[in-house]
């Protein structure tokens, strides 16, 4: 472990042996040659990074006085331990006094970095400031009355604000309803820390930072369509039964004298008489990525929803046992009355909305 650089982990394994009464002279040693590395790499550390005299470098040293505070902690639990009959232990250095030091310069470095990062205006430093506020607070929050403040401000001006909405340019009119169905649209798994998505409308759009607008452009209704298919069914059927005469027209016997018979049939008609009503209705639209600062359109994208109706009745002309099982359950339906266009165009909602609700979360990655 020494040989590699973990001397963190060399002291924690030769201290659990020790702790333990099962550590051997090895371990010791290890423990001595170990502590005493790791300690000179770190004050190493932080004379380089003082020398530097970079404010930003006071976190480094902060953690590094903490890392010298908590190793310093942990092996006075076996001082002082014995090797070959010498006895080891270290003097003792009070890190208070330069971990408030570094710990303050720290904070008092992030929260003048964060204002300084507020001051370009930007989402990405609004971001990072407010992860600068949160270390000063973190630090020394006494020492800056207006920092939540400041947390605040820089979560709120960092956040991304996407509208989701709908917009109609046919000259159609819809029920409120309608757009609701359409806007039901779940946002889990889309919003992030700082990317939050409001669905809504009659919003004002100049708050949003993206729009996504699904844009209905086109509506098609067919006509309401009748078509008729006639098909003949034939079943050969039992029809009692015939004597079997020899040549000279007797009955034949067979060998218990009984007489002998055989099945007499006869074919079943029927014809199927199918009619199929058909309607079908079509939304047309675009999804439409507009990005307000600058202002430009990131993508559009082309979707539809439609709605079917479809109904089969029958009548049937003939002998109805000719029919099939499935052609006698036709029969049972009646003709139904047409759906009127409204309630046709609500059931392309649904479609509508799964086919925006895929466009949007297959595009997330627009948005930022």
């Amino acid at each position: 472990l020494i040989e590699q650089g973990n001397y963190d982990k060399a002291i924690e394994k030769s201290i659990k042996k020790m702790l333990k009464g099962n550590a051997d002279t090895d371990d010791k040693l290890m423990l001595d040659k170990a502590y005493r590395l790791a300690n000179q790499q770190d004050e190493e550390r932080i004379k380089f990074l003082k020398s530097e005299g970079k404010p930003e470098n006071w976190e480094q040293i902060y953690f590094t006085y903490s890392r010298l505070d908590r190793r310093q902690n942990q092996v006075r639990k076996v001082l002082p331990f014995q090797i070959k009959g010498k006895t080891f232990n270290y003097n003792q250095k009070d890190y208070a006094s330069l971990l408030a030091e570094s710990k303050t310069k720290a904070a008092e470095y992030h929260y003048a970095f964060g204002k300084r990062l507020m001051e370009d205006q930007l989402k990405e430093s609004y971001r990072s400031a407010y992860q600068s506020f949160l270390k000063a607070k973190k630090y020394r929050e006494s020492a800056f009355p207006d920092i939540n403040n400041l947390i605040d401000e820089a979560k709120l001006l960092g956040t991304t604000y996407v509208l989701i909405e709908v917009s109609n340019a046919t000259n159609a009119r819809f029920p409120a309803d309608f757009y609701d169905k359409l806007l039901a649209i779940n946002t889990s798994g889309l919003e992030s820390n700082w990317v939050n998505y409001i669905v809504g409308r009659n919003s004002r759009s100049d708050r949003y930072d993206y729009l996504i607008t699904l844009e209905i452009q086109n509506i098609i209704v067919s006509p309401e369509e009748y078509s008729s298919k006639e098909t003949q069914r034939k079943k050969r059927v039992e029809d009692g039964f015939e004597y079997v005469l020899d040549s000279r027209g007797n009955v034949m016997k067979d060998s218990l004298g009984n007489d002998i018979k055989i099945p007499k049939y006869k074919q079943l008609t029927c014809v199927l008489i199918e009619r199929e009503q058909h309607k079908e209705a079509t939304i047309e639209a675009q999804v439409v990525f507009l990005q307000t600062t600058p202002r430009q359109i990131k993508k559009r994208e082309a979707l539809s929803g439609t709605s079917v109706f479809n109904h089969v009745s029958a009548r049937a002309i003939g002998d109805y046992e000719a029919l099939l099982p499935e052609d006698k359950v036709k029969l049972k339906a009646e003709p139904l009355p047409f759906p009127d266009d409204l309630s046709m165009l609500m059931d392309c909602t649904e479609p509508l909305k799964n086919a925006f609700e895929d466009i949007v979360r297959s595009n997330k990655n627009l948005i930022y």
